[in-house]
């Protein structure tokens, strides 16, 4: 539905206080509409987690000229993260903001929130977490915006020097590794993206 990315930046810790930690993104897209969204978070190196968003001016704290904001909170993530890139796609809406009577109130939405993403966006596989992220099959897909990279900078890589690449398993090497130099990405992740765009089995539009 929507992807917003950018550098996780500090907020004023609400969340944190409350037991829900939240990445905080700059919320430049203002198509996104506000309310509490089930997300996949995605980070550069290919690992991906289940997330619960919310996007707006926090209601039960500020009035209606407050800052708008996009924050997501990791489900089973405890890592530190500040300055780190993140991917998030927003892939169901949950509900709208609002404003409640109580902290108690608020806290038992987000748990009610928290549970309503995880049943909708699966976390990490068992399979990728103790392969990291290179095992194959439907298990182990790369982010989209993994692959969509990939795949626009290889057919650059293929247009300039057509004809004269390596073949076989040398070539596919010095290919992860410029792809990886050229991306900011692992090699890992780099090499399971070939593998599902040749196979042809993840959509990347």
């Amino acid at each position: 539905m929507y992807t917003i990315e950018g550098e996780i930046v500090h907020g004023d810790e609400i969340g944190r206080t409350l037991g829900f930690p939240t990445a905080n993104i700059h919320m430049y897209d203002e198509t996104v509409p506000d309310g509490v969204w089930a997300a996949r978070a995605a980070f550069r190196d290919g690992r991906t987690h289940s997330a619960v968003v919310s996007v707006g001016r926090r209601p039960t704290f500020f009035e209606s000229d407050a800052v708008r904001l996009f924050e997501a909170h990791i489900i089973d993530f405890a890592e530190s993260i500040y300055g780190e890139w993140i991917i998030v796609e927003l892939l169901d809406y949950i509900r709208p903001q609002v404003r409640f009577d109580s902290i108690r109130e608020l806290v038992s939405a987000m748990h009610a929130d928290r549970e309503r993403a995880a049943a909708i966006t699966p976390p990490t596989s068992e399979c990728e977490r103790s392969t990291g992220g290179d095992a194959r099959g439907p298990a182990t897909r790369a982010p989209r915006w993994a692959l969509r990279r990939v795949r626009t900078a290889s057919a650059d890589i293929h247009a300039t020097n057509e004809g004269d690449a390596a073949s076989g398993p040398a070539g596919l090497q010095a290919q992860v590794r410029s792809l990886s130099r050229q991306l900011g990405m692992s090699r890992g992740l780099v090499r399971r993206c070939l593998r599902e765009l040749n196979d042809a089995k993840v959509p990347t539009s």
